[in-house]
């Protein structure tokens, strides 16, 4: 057994994961990131909700261990609800508890993860695992909404999910079962962890020396003697929030070249839901920081728009507020020896260290099309999905493929009449406009005896008038479209899914004769499918 396998073996999360990875791939060793992604794929097109468990399961890398007689009974649940609703989790965790009694296995894995509701708040979640019954296993949500709070939990059985409000579960929480009561532990332990693994790791940064001294910040002396100030009195603190655009590195060469392998850490803390205070100073029209490299990076490299912090001396309280006042007290307890170098252009140097950290830290274009498919599945397989959702994924999607020969336009106007969803123009050598009509994914396109429906033959009306105006008024096409470069049609609507084979060979025809065609979504699909094939 090679050393990542063994890894892999030595917690119960790294077994479950592992023995999905055996249903598809025979070896010994751990499948390749293209296998994962390709067997993914094929469970996210037959049943995309597992799939996206699935997929978050894998790719789960936070896991904590826990004695059964360690889980704390008797918790605020109104409080936990309150916190997971202001204070979601970023990414999914699995808890091992050990040591359970019967009827549990005595070891036992709670995964949990949440997503938005469509109306305001989040739902955790929360699946139970014991290794011998894997992938089986108990299933519940937890709803934390005060706008709409019940039903509280969701637990599924056979005949689908039952619902317990709140006052049920609160009323009667020692008689409710086991599994239940389990899953409502976990996710508090998991949810406090923030704070107790908070209080570790600052702990641990501030005297984990050996990894700062692998690549240390130069000197400052303005913050030296800023920090001595606080330290003798002489020197106010005050703890503030600061936007990320109005703080800059005192020294951006070392930005420039700070190790990505010491940032990465530091985003996975931040991605857990810790928050660290870095130390700032006021010089001329931004903050400047030199205290914490790595934090500073990771906020920047996760796109955080707020930074906390604790501001050494004076600054412009009218613009940023008069924050938490105090003295040393504040100070996050980190002491360097710094050198300070102010930039030459503020904007140009802060968008070369973004474009770096995005390059390095970011996810790869790859992985952004697969998030994609993986979406566009999860809505077409919900028929309660609007237009709208739709329109903003396939407009996110085709900007990813958007070049400075290809350029992706959405809600087009021509004239009061007339607005197109979406337009595509290239100006390379396939020179050509795409003007792009979207309706639901739930609309049938033919009628039991062959023919199209009305809202079909709209929909190709209306394309056409585009097409029209475009030629007749090429003086009133909305820049930055190019009328010189005539434009084709394309609606889009409905599912290949819901057609027979003598439907799909009509649309098929159909096709075949216009000047504008119709695709269907998993049309769509298949097309960026085949595109991210190639790619991998």
């Amino acid at each position: 057994m090679d050393a990542e396998l063994s890894q892999q073996m030595s917690c119960l999360l790294g077994r479950i994961q592992y023995k999905w990875f055996r249903e598809f791939h025979r070896n010994e060793s751990l499948p390749g990131n293209a296998e994962i992604r390709h067997r993914l794929l094929e469970v996210h097109r037959q049943n995309p909700g597992y799939g996206d468990h699935l997929r978050r399961l894998i790719g789960c890398q936070i896991t904590s261990v826990r004695q059964f007689n360690e889980l704390q009974f008797g918790f605020d649940m109104t409080g936990l609800l309150d916190r997971l609703e202001k204070e979601p989790w970023s990414s999914a965790r699995f808890l091992e508890i050990q040591g359970l009694p019967p009827p549990f296995e005595a070891c036992q894995g709670i995964f949990i993860y949440q997503h938005t509701l469509a109306g305001s708040g989040k739902v955790y979640v929360i699946t139970l695992y014991d290794e011998a019954n894997f992938p089986n296993g108990g299933r519940m949500k937890v709803r934390a909404s005060q706008a709409e709070p019940e039903p509280f939990l969701s637990v599924l059985t056979k005949s689908g999910y039952h619902h317990l409000s709140l006052e049920e579960v609160q009323t009667d929480f020692d008689d409710i079962h086991p599994q239940i009561k389990i899953g409502l532990l976990a996710l508090h332990c998991l949810d406090q962890e923030k704070t107790t693994m908070s209080q570790t790791l600052a702990e641990a940064r501030r005297a984990d020396m050996p990894r700062r001294s692998l690549f240390p910040p130069p000197s400052d002396p303005i913050c030296d003697g800023l920090i001595a100030g606080v330290e003798n009195g002489a020197v106010q603190c005050t703890k503030l929030t600061i936007p990320s655009a109005d703080i800059e590195p005192a020294d951006f060469d070392h930005a420039l070249l700070y190790p990505s392998g010491l940032i990465k850490p530091v985003m996975r803390e931040l991605k857990a839901g810790n928050r660290y205070e870095i130390l700032l100073y006021w010089k001329e029209s931004s903050f400047k920081m030199s205290d914490d490299y790595a934090m500073y990076l990771a906020y920047r490299a996760l796109g955080m728009p707020q930074i906390p912090a604790v501001v050494m001396g004076c600054y412009p309280e009218y613009v940023y507020g008069s924050g938490l006042k105090g003295g040393k007290e504040l100070l996050p307890n980190i002491g360097y020896q710094f050198q300070p170098r102010a930039p030459d252009d503020k904007k140009t140097r802060l968008r070369i260290l973004d474009a770096r950290l995005h390059r390095e830290l970011g996810p790869t274009r790859l992985d952004r099309f697969y998030d994609l498919i993986f979406q566009f599945h999860r809505l077409l397989d919900n028929p309660l999905t609007l237009e709208k959702a739709l329109h903003k994924l396939i407009l996110s999607g085709a900007k990813m493929f958007e070049s400075n020969h290809i350029r992706v336009h959405t809600e087009v106007r021509f004239a009061r009449r007339h607005r197109a969803d979406l337009a595509l123009q290239s100006d390379k050598e396939n020179r050509g406009t795409v003007l792009i009509e979207l309706k639901r994914a739930n609309l049938p396109i033919f009628t039991k005896n062959g023919s199209q429906y009305a809202h079909v033959t709209r929909a190709f009306q209306q394309v056409e008038d585009w097409m029209r105006f475009w030629r007749e008024h090429p003086s009133d096409v909305p820049a930055p479209l190019d009328p010189t470069i005539a434009p084709t049609g394309v609606v889009i609507m409905g599912r290949s899914t819901f057609l027979t084979e003598d439907e799909k060979r009509r649309l098929t025809s159909l096709n075949s004769n216009r000047r504008i065609q119709l695709f269907t979504y998993d049309d769509l699909l298949a097309r960026v499918e085949q595109y991210v094939a190639m790619m991998s």
